[in-house]
């Protein structure tokens, strides 16, 4: 009997994603967690706009239309981002493979369209039929299963139906959560099933750079908790500014020409309005995007042009004319940092491997003995 039972709901009848089952547990094709985000929507955008220094959660920025407008983002010129990871995870999907157990879940954190997931689905899938091919295993002993997780529904619905339709051989379930939220859920459904399978935690788009440090601190040692010794963090993080990436290039990767980062940033407003009724004038506010190079991060703003007042969850929200609310951080990295914050919070780097011009790197932990909690305050 699955936990959380009273959040799973199915697909429409419709929908083209095959329902599989793991030993001994029969999965529904989707699950949701999340409960009713309209209410943390409200309850988090009145807090963050009536604070001293105003802010919108980052996660908000994917509804639908957000999750598509990144999409979006993700193949213009500016953007290297994408293509330099999805460069590397090409070039490697089969070291990565070759790297795990034969029993392995592959998680997805923050799944997107599944682009750069597609290439380690191709080595699984070669890899079983490999194996099948010289008889070193029987087929149906493998336990492989793909299990995207997401915040944006209706994205993810689609998506994974479309990867699920390309690779029919692996089962896939879909979770829509938070992210360790999904993780805790797919731990507790192995241990449930008794399985030994490896997790796979594939934690792809610089996401970790949304975090501050204190905060992507916390959630990896939160993270490892959940994982038992010998479990994988698959980790993609984008290199700070210096002598190989220039400034520029990370300003314009933030600001293109054709305005889509702008629309992506400022759809938070637009869900703001459609979603809790807010009159805010959208006219008043402009995207600003910016290097900070003593914090090493990209700064994400919606400035207003203009004194402006709107209600939003029974609460008054005035704002002056050049104030800006904070809606994203996108951090910046150097290998010793993402190695110093693994290694602390229980997490051993075995390899590393970045895009031809070093612009990007992708980093493969295993989980070691977990520190003591005092180890990791």
């Amino acid at each position: 009997m699955l936990i959380f039972m009273a959040f799973a709901a199915t697909l429409p009848d419709t929908a083209a994603v095959v329902s599989h089952s793991l030993p001994h547990i029969a999965y529904l094709p989707f699950i949701h967690l999340r409960g009713d985000e309209r209410d943390s929507l409200s309850e988090d955008a009145v807090r963050g706009l009536r604070a001293e220094h105003k802010f919108l959660l980052p996660k908000y920025l994917y509804d639908k239309r957000g999750s598509e407008l990144f999409e979006q983002i993700t193949e213009l010129p500016e953007y290297y981002l994408t293509r330099a990871e999805q460069e590397i995870i090409d070039r490697h999907a089969g070291d990565i493979i070759e790297k795990v157990q034969q029993d392995c879940w592959l998680l997805e954190l923050g799944a997107g369209s599944g682009k750069k997931t597609r290439r380690l689905l191709q080595a699984l899938e070669e890899r079983r039929k490999n194996q099948t091919a010289s008889s070193k295993r029987d087929d149906n002993n493998d336990n492989i299963l793909y299990i995207p997780i997401d915040i944006s529904e209706e994205f993810l619905r689609e998506s994974c139906a479309r990867l699920q339709a390309e690779f029919s051989a692996i089962p896939m379930q879909a979770v829509c959560a938070d992210f360790l939220q999904g993780v805790e859920y797919v731990v507790a459904e192995r241990n449930i099933a008794g399985s030994q399978a490896q997790l796979l935690v594939y934690f792809p788009g610089s996401t970790i750079g949304n975090l501050t440090r204190s905060e992507a601190a916390t959630f990896f040692a939160n993270l490892r908790r959940l994982l038992r010794k010998g479990d994988v963090l698959l980790l993609a993080a984008d290199m700070s500014a210096g002598e190989i990436k220039s400034v520029e290039t990370l300003h314009a990767a933030y600001n293109d020409a054709e305005g889509v980062t702008a629309a992506f940033n400022l759809n938070i407003l637009h869900r703001l309005s459609g979603e809790l009724s807010a009159r805010i004038p959208l006219e008043c506010y402009k995207h600003v995007a910016f290097y900070n190079e003593s914090e090493s991060r990209v700064e994400l703003y919606l400035e207003s042009m203009a004194y402006n007042t709107f209600e939003i969850g029974g609460a008054r929200v005035a704002i002056a004319a050049g104030e800006r609310i904070h809606t994203e951080y996108s951090h910046k990295f150097d290998t010793a940092m993402i190695e110093t914050l693994a290694s602390t919070t229980g997490f051993a780097l075995e390899t590393a491997w970045q895009d031809s011009r070093r612009y990007f790197s992708v980093y493969f932990f295993s989980a070691t003995d977990a520190p003591s909690v005092e180890e990791t305050l």
